[in-house]
């Protein structure tokens, strides 16, 4: 009676140890923690100091507020300036190829007539010439200021941090603060989108096109998105591979990934 009983134990344990065997055959089961699809750090472009740093807004999704803002007052004073430089040349650059037209038809007219003499009609050809390099210097000098009109807007808008869409981590300057070209600023997460990040063996490597992914037990339509083709030097002879989902309710849950 005995040894029958401890065949049928071993019985049962062949066929659960065969189950076992046959399901890591045909499945590897991973957890992951979805993460926010990137994290990093605004530094700062520009040197100035800090007008506002809106600490309300840590752990919240921006909008299209200003998070930081570094003093821009000179920078639009400047571009102001800039402006009617502008308007004024633009202006002046009318007028003389006005005259340089009216010049150039008065040449053609003269340039062959007998009664004038070659010094009269060297002297309009001169002005014309003179004419025509004023209106260069005045195209080159417009030029030079919608350049240095796009570095003040470029300075302005660096001066002024607005990431929305983005969630707000942590500020890392604060409110009368002096930043430096490379100063960090504020770190912000991604979260339109999310990831998931997973540690893989070779032979899931090389399967894993002709495999699916389940979530939580579901099957999915997600595909790897990223995968290392190094080893991780954390987790040795596995290899780093990250797949991309819509972004959830909530992150840094742990969920049960399965490829099979």
């Amino acid at each position: 009676m005995k040894n029958k009983f401890t065949k049928k134990v071993l019985i049962v344990r062949y066929f659960i140890l065969l189950a076992i065997t046959m399901l890591s055959l045909n499945a590897q089961v991973h957890y992951a923690e979805i993460q926010p699809y990137s994290n990093y750090i605004i530094k700062s472009n520009v040197s100035g100091e800090v007008i506002t740093a809106d600490e309300n807004m840590e752990g919240k999704i921006a909008n299209s507020n200003a998070i930081i803002t570094i003093d821009s007052a000179i920078d639009e004073a400047e571009q102001h300036l800039v402006d009617n430089k502008l308007i004024s040349l633009n202006k002046i650059l009318s007028i003389n190829e006005q005259v340089l037209q009216r010049k150039e038809a008065h040449y053609d007219k003269i340039k062959t007539l007998r009664i004038k003499s070659q010094t009269d009609k060297d002297r309009e050809f001169y002005d014309i010439a003179s004419t025509k390099e004023k209106i260069q210097t005045i195209k080159q000098q417009l030029q030079e200021l919608n350049f240095r009109k796009l570095q003040l807007q470029k300075n302005i808008s660096d001066k002024h941090i607005v990431k929305s869409g983005f969630m707000v981590y942590k500020l890392l300057t604060k409110k009368g603060e002096v930043v430096n070209l490379g100063s960090p600023l504020v770190e912000v997460a991604d979260i339109r989108k999310a990831k998931l990040t997973l540690f893989l063996n070779r032979d899931e490597i090389d399967k894993i096109k002709t495999k699916n992914i389940y979530i939580n037990d579901e099957k999915s339509e997600l595909t790897i998105d990223k995968v290392w083709s190094i080893a991780d030097s954390k987790h040795l002879s596995a290899f780093r591979a990250e797949i991309i989902i819509p972004a959830p309710k909530q992150f840094s849950k742990l969920i049960k990934v399965e490829i099979k």
